[in-house]
């Protein structure tokens, strides 16, 4: 289950991403789309710890 709550990432002070929520239940199977420059690499790369998060709460399997 991968649970994401208020979401906010930026960059070098620009916002990037704001108020991101979204619930995964386990077992699902779900497509990230949008137009380049939406935020998708963004939030992949958020959720896997690659990007700082400036705000906001990532649970993997009720885990931080």
């Amino acid at each position: 289950m991968l649970d994401v709550k208020g979401l906010q990432v930026a960059i070098q002070h620009q916002p990037i991403l704001t108020d991101i929520t979204f619930t995964l239940p386990q077992g699902s199977i779900t497509a990230l789309i949008g137009h380049n420059g939406a935020g998708k690499s963004t939030i992949m790369k958020t959720i896997k710890g690659w990007q700082e998060k400036k705000k906001g709460q990532i649970h993997l399997n009720h885990m931080d």
